[in-house]
Formats: C-alpha cells, sequence, structure tokens
C-alpha cells in the first residue's frame, strides 16, 4: 500500500466554544452522514457525502476539544474539491513533487481559494491539508473520510490545522481516484482546505 499526506501549516490563535453543528447554509446533518458515510469508502459513495462527513469528523475532533467548531464555506470547498479533481486528472503527486503546488500554473492553497473569490477585500490566512491511500483491491480500505480525519489526526502539522485556533472555516473536497499514474478502483483523494478572513 501507498500513500502520500502532506499540510501546508497555517497561523494559529482563535477563541473556541464547545458545540456539535457549525452554523452553514444548508444546514448539515452531521448525525445522519456520519453514521452512514464515515467508515464507506470514498469510491462507493457520492463525493458530496465524503466531503462533508469529513468536515463533520473534523468538527467532531474540535469541539470534544472545547474548540468551536468550523463554518463550511462553499468558496473554500470549491477551491480543494478542484484541487482533488486536478490531481486526480493531472496525476503529479508522485516522485517527490509537492501535492499541494499543482504544476499547471503552479497554483498554491492560497492562490486556488483566493481564485474562488474568498476575502476579496481582506487579508486572510490559509491552510490545507491532503491525504490518499490506494492498494490492492480486496484488501485496502484506508480510503474512508474516518481514515483521513484519522491520520491527519495523528500527524503533527495535520492536526495544528485541523485543531487551529486561528482558522475559523473549512472546505473539503474528494475525487475518485489516484494521483500519480496507477490505475486502482480504490484510490481517492481528499483536500481540506482552512482560512480565515480579516
Amino acid at each position: 500500500m501507498r500513500r502520500i499526506m502532506s499540510l501546508v501549516a497555517g497561523a494559529l490563535a482563535m477563541v473556541g466554544v464547545a458545540g456539535v453543528m457549525t452554523a452553514c447554509t444548508p444546514t448539515i446533518n452531521c448525525s445522519d452522514l456520519k453514521s452512514r458515510f464515515a467508515n464507506s469508502k470514498a469510491t462507493t459513495i457520492s463525493v458530496d457525502n465524503a466531503e462533508k462527513t469529513v468536515f463533520c469528523l473534523t468538527n467532531d475532533e474540535r469541539t470534544s476539544r472545547g474548540l468551536a467548531a468550523y463554518t463550511w464555506n462553499t468558496k473554500i470547498a470549491t477551491a480543494a474539491r478542484k484541487h482533488a479533481d486536478a490531481a486526480v486528472a493531472q496525476k503529479w503527486w508522485f516522485g517527490g513533487a509537492d501535492p499541494h503546488v499543482n504544476p499547471v500554473g503552479n497554483t498554491t492553497p492560497s492562490s486556488r481559494v483566493r481564485a474562488e473569490g474568498y476575502c476579496p477585500s481582506g487579508s486572510s490566512s490559509i491552510g490545507e491539508n491532503v491525504y490518499t491511500a490506494w492498494g490492492q483491491p480486496v484488501s485496502f480500505a484506508a480510503t474512508t473520510p474516518r481514515d483521513a480525519v484519522t491520520w491527519w489526526m495523528n500527524s503533527a502539522g495535520h492536526r495544528a490545522n485541523i485543531l487551529s485556533t486561528t482558522y475559523r472555516e473549512i472546505g473539503v473536497g474528494v475525487a475518485k481516484g489516484s494521483p500519480e499514474p496507477a490505475n486502482n478502483p480504490n484510490a481517492a483523494v481528499f483536500v481540506q482546505n482552512f482560512g480565515v478572513c480579516t
């Protein structure tokens, strides 16, 4: 099994308040999503359900520690999904390439999120976590929303993004497929983008 995971660490500092739901439009039913999709392979569920489930599991990590839940931001989410889609389409995540920097246009997490219209006139801080895993079709299972969040939480830099006291908003992107020249039916790419606009 092969895995590629990386991060862009961001600045840290925001106030936390316990809670289980975030203020988002439309309302995301986290209880339903987690019960149905947290342990489902991303390749067997819709990308929207996979993305929202990662969002819910991420906020569980925050609220269980007394931090404020992230708010879902559609512009940040669009940037995250486009980056996941580009990884599968362009397949550059191998041979030491930086999975955060798209070689087509050399786009970075910050430039991708700003290009979607996030924080057009203010100052922003942007972070990114990425994860992908794939392996043998019969034995491989590490492509679920819970797998992605668990891996990030076990990695210091990714965990810092998830538990940041600076970021206030999040978007998640999921794409089915491999980000390198390989063809495995179980492969999936997960992207989290974090943001704060001041």
